[in-house]
This record gives C-alpha cells, sequence and structure tokens, in this order.
C-alpha cells in the first residue's frame, strides 16, 4: 500500500486528517452553504473571499471569518438580511 495512504506512515496521517477536513466541510455546505452568498462569500481555488470586508482567506476558515467583529458590523451597517432557512430556489440548485 502506498505510504500517504497508510495509516502508520506520518503522510498517512495527514492524508487522513486533510480527508476528514475535507468531510466536515461537504456536510457543512450541504447544511449551510446557502449562506455563502448572503454573506458576500465566493469560493475558489481552496479560499473565499468575503466581497463585504474585502478579505480572502483559506476556505476551511468561513465560519471563523462570519463570526469576526468586522464582519458582523459590515453586515448590520449595510442591513443585509441572513435568512435562518435556504429558500425554494436555493434548495432546488
Amino acid at each position: 500500500m502506498l505510504k500517504h495512504i497508510h495509516v502508520h506512515y506520518k503522510k498517512g496521517k495527514g492524508h487522513r486528517s486533510w480527508r476528514d477536513i475535507a468531510y466536515e466541510f461537504c456536510c457543512m455546505l450541504k447544511e449551510r452553504g446557502y449562506l455563502f452568498s448572503h454573506h458576500g462569500i465566493k469560493l475558489n481555488n481552496r479560499t473565499h473571499r468575503c466581497e463585504i470586508c474585502q478579505k480572502s482567506e483559506a476556505i476551511f476558515n468561513f465560519s471563523e471569518h462570519n463570526d469576526t467583529i468586522k464582519h458582523k458590523t459590515q453586515v448590520t451597517q449595510r442591513n443585509l438580511t441572513i435568512p435562518s432557512e435556504p429558500t425554494d430556489a436555493e434548495l432546488a440548485a
């Protein structure tokens, strides 16, 4: 078996860790992916760009960024409404 996949090798452990992170992110996208457009978030090349704050970060930092004071302040100042449930059009997409 290849060393980068086998769990007894350092590379295998790293591979498993990234696999788990990617799986959790995909699950989060299924549940809360509709929020990206409402928060002004665009995904591109393993990064997300917040159009509201003009900031780019790693794709996995999406939730942490939305909890920052700067982002919350910008959302409040722009009177953006963030829905608690996806619309029918978002569910169909």
